[in-house]
């Protein structure tokens, strides 16, 4: 079979999801065109293609290989540095991840004048900030969402809602939530029936304790997807919010029956058992099986491991309680809370020094929570009358 023939039929293997033998006939064109140096965007070509079925099947060091051969042969092929980066932010790689979008950028610079009005450059720019946005999104750089979708904006394009969701998520992770309601009601202008416009809408509404507007969008996103577990999950979540434990408990089971892998949704379930009852050994165990569920689910929710080790902490467990604190500072060591509450089971158990420290840093990263200083004021000063005591 020529290289052509085999080209065509590899292709054929991978629009009919036979990713094996697509990559076993894209072998045997290297093969016959790894010399071919006559024609090196081609050969570039075959590398790239081949790495894109390799990450398809999550063989992300093979895909790298793959990646890395065709920017060696055409330093300028721009999906490869898009397949490139997409598998190092698999990998968790960040940082080469951004790198490899950023090069998307400049692999061919004459499409990505500002103000351009040709399609194919508006697509390319598009996949590029959206791509590079989501891996800062991933990386909890926020501020870097909202400069690369601001960028995507620029084109004025009727179909990019989205992008207006995106940055108002953005904008409610960094505690913006006017500018959030801002961009999700700018989505929901371009389309009525954006759901997760609504959503996030009620989100923000939620965080800012304007409840009955919150509500109000839940239910609209809810009408138009009546089958989403988030909208079930984001209304349990404004009822916990409110104390309103039980509607909140019954939202949340209603969320993960739709998809039972929510680690979101038993979280907070798991939160709302505890704070429905403290004293109650029934919604304890029903609490720590959530809690356990989500971190299975979700390895690295810092969320989950702050709420178990508090519901350790209650049962008077302090070894499994510090565990998770120690756990949530390891996937995220600028939490203040997880510092906070950790400091709270040193001072009980008289470990007054590590206390002390973890109040520092309680401090360090949170400077406006003004309960660091006086907990920490009050730790200070039971010490001056234990020195007090010792000297009279």
């Amino acid at each position: 079979m020529n290289a052509k023939l085999l080209s065509e039929s590899g292709i054929k293997y991978a629009e009919n999801g036979d990713v094996n033998n697509a990559i076993a006939d894209y072998d045997k064109e290297i093969e016959l065109n790894r010399h071919a140096d006559d024609r090196p965007n081609w050969v570039s070509n075959l590398y790239e293609r081949r790495g894109s079925l390799y990450l398809q099947k999550g063989e992300y060091d093979l895909a790298l290989a793959d990646f890395n051969k065709s920017l060696e042969i055409s330093p300028r092929n721009y999906w490869a540095y898009s397949g490139r980066g997409e598998a190092d932010r698999e990998k968790g790689d960040y940082d080469a991840a951004i790198t490899d979008f950023t090069k998307m950028l400049d692999a061919n610079p004459r499409f990505f004048g500002e103000g351009t009005i040709d399609d194919d450059a508006v697509s390319k720019r598009a996949e590029a900030y959206s791509k590079r946005a989501e891996t800062y999104r991933e990386k909890g750089d926020y501020d870097s969402v909202i400069a690369d979708l601001s960028k995507l904006l620029i084109d004025h394009r009727e179909n990019y809602a989205w992008v207006y969701v995106r940055r108002g998520e953005a904008h409610i992770k960094k505690g913006e939530y006017d500018l959030a309601i801002a961009d999700f009601s700018k989505a929901l202008e371009i389309d009525s029936h954006y759901d997760w416009a609504y959503a996030g809408r009620g989100e923000a509404y939620r965080a800012k304790g304007e409840h009955g507007l919150a509500a109000a969008d839940f239910d609209r996103a809810a009408a138009i997807s009546p089958g989403s577990p988030y909208e079930y999950a984001a209304r349990g979540d404004l009822h916990l919010n409110k104390g309103e434990y039980e509607s909140a408990i019954a939202n949340f089971t209603k969320a993960i029956a739709l998809d039972p892998d929510y680690a979101f949704a038993y979280a907070h379930r798991g939160e709302a058992y505890r704070a429905y009852d403290k004293y109650s050994e029934d919604k304890r165990e029903k609490a720590m099986a959530d809690f356990d569920k989500a971190i299975e689910l979700d390895p690295g929710y810092v969320w989950a491991y702050i709420r178990r080790g508090e519901a350790y902490d209650g049962a008077c467990n302090d070894d499994l309680a510090i565990a998770d604190f120690n756990k949530a500072i390891e996937l995220n060591p600028n939490n203040s809370e997880a510092y906070a509450r950790r400091s709270d089971i040193f001072l009980e158990r008289g470990e007054v020094d590590l206390a002390i420290a973890d109040m520092g840093k309680w401090i360090e990263l949170n400077p406006d929570d003004h309960s660091a200083y006086y907990y920490r004021g009050k730790t200070y000063y039971s010490i001056i009358l234990k020195i007090l005591e010792i000297v009279r």
